[in-house]
């Protein structure tokens, strides 16, 4: 009879060590799915920065055309003129229009980032109490990671700066 007990006993430790393992490997997959969008938000993120530096370019591209408008007032080149100024608004709708994909970017991996957060935050919280109690000293550091501030693009800044300062405020955006 107490061969029976002790197999019975064993038997409901056996299926609750495998409903706790099975209880960690959901917050594990969680935290692994939250990992993965962060991955996404940072490529996101980067590929947002290299859309910037190709902005930075045109802004100084422009700003030459500027400086070459100048330049060509100061002659009394009409045509030059012209064709400066032609240049220099074509180099603004692009700088705009790269300003507007990168601004695209970051909201779109700001709204991944958060999305990373949050499944992240679900896996940590649904990490089950029997293990940080069995096991306390390997689960103490779960959950004890600070997340970042994150803040999406500013499009109506953007604008002011740019009507504001010109072509520096662009570069600022």
């Amino acid at each position: 009879k107490s061969l029976r007990a002790d197999v019975q006993r064993q038997g409901n430790l056996l299926r609750s060590e495998q409903g706790l393992l099975q209880a960690v490997g959901s917050s594990v997959a969680l935290v692994k799915q939250g990992l993965s969008k962060f991955q996404e938000a940072e490529r996101l993120y980067r590929q947002a920065s290299r859309v910037n530096e190709q902005a930075l370019r045109v802004n100084r591209q422009e700003a030459h055309q500027a400086r070459r408008e100048r330049r060509e007032e100061a002659f009394a080149d009409d045509f030059g003129v012209e064709s400066a100024e032609l240049r220099r608004e074509r180099l603004q709708r692009a700088e705009r229009q790269l300003q507007s994909e990168r601004d695209s970017l970051i909201n779109r991996a700001h709204d991944v980032a958060i999305q990373a957060y949050r499944v992240i935050g679900h896996g940590l919280s649904s990490f089950p109490t029997e293990a940080r109690v069995q096991f306390p000293q390997l689960c103490a550091s779960i959950g004890s990671v600070a997340f970042p501030r994150l803040e999406g693009a500013d499009l109506t800044s953007a604008f002011v700066l740019d009507s504001i300062l010109g072509t520096d405020g662009a570069a600022i955006n």
